[in-house]
């Protein structure tokens, strides 16, 4: 997956989060009422990431401002939208990718900087363990259907394995786990079962931008 694809898949998903995060907070009403801001604060965004969020969905006709101070309704065609992704999950909609692939935090990542080959093995924080957690038990569920060889799934196992003492441990390494995402990645990328690959390929690439170890 490219840097464009990445870059367009992170959109699609915080547009998507938005969306479901307003369905959910108007009941699924188009006659409900919430403030913009009370989804942007649920969802830990800044306002610089909600306001491009904001005008795609009106441009599309997903949502409309209903009245001041930043009071949103979700559209008819916004419910539809919802309810049709909730219903076929493993479906993406026209707008948005599969719901099943709509998960983990994709706001404030944390982007790690310096020179391209340093290294980082210092301790940091996961925001998302549950998410990644969750990644991991998917991913080990569907790997015999990958169409890997031996030795990949040999490899992905114990990536997996890797992943999952640093998801439990209370003092995870910022260089495991960077190091086994991008071995992850590597895998998925070889897969030639792509029908089940390429949905768990893009949920990596959004773990690998919130856990902060994209570069």
């Amino acid at each position: 997956m490219s840097e464009n694809s990445e870059r367009l898949q992170t959109k699609k998903i915080l547009r998507a989060k938005y969306l479901n995060a307003l369905y959910d907070g108007v009941d699924g009403n188009s006659r409900g009422r919430v403030r913009c801001d009370e989804i942007r604060t649920k969802l830990g965004m800044t306002r610089d990431e909600m306001d491009p969020v904001l005008e795609y969905l009106k441009q599309e006709g997903l949502l409309e401002f209903a009245g001041l101070n930043g009071v949103i309704a979700i559209t008819h065609p916004g419910v539809v939208e919802v309810e049709q992704s909730r219903e076929a999950p493993s479906q993406p909609t026209e707008h948005f990718p599969a719901q099943n692939i709509i998960y983990g935090n994709v706001i404030n990542s944390q982007i790690a900087q310096g020179s391209p080959h340093s290294v980082q093995s210092g301790s940091f924080t996961f925001a998302n363990k549950s998410d990644v957690a969750e990644f991991i038990r998917q991913l080990k569920s569907a790997a015999p259907e990958l169409g890997l060889n031996a030795d990949a799934l040999q490899e992905l196992g114990a990536d997996l394995d890797a992943l999952q003492s640093q998801v439990q441990s209370n003092r995870p390494k910022f260089g495991i786990v960077k190091e086994c995402f991008g071995s992850l990645r590597r895998i998925l990328e070889g897969a030639t079962a792509k029908i089940v690959a390429d949905p768990l390929l893009a949920a990596a690439m959004v773990l690998i931008q919130s856990t902060g170890v994209a570069n």
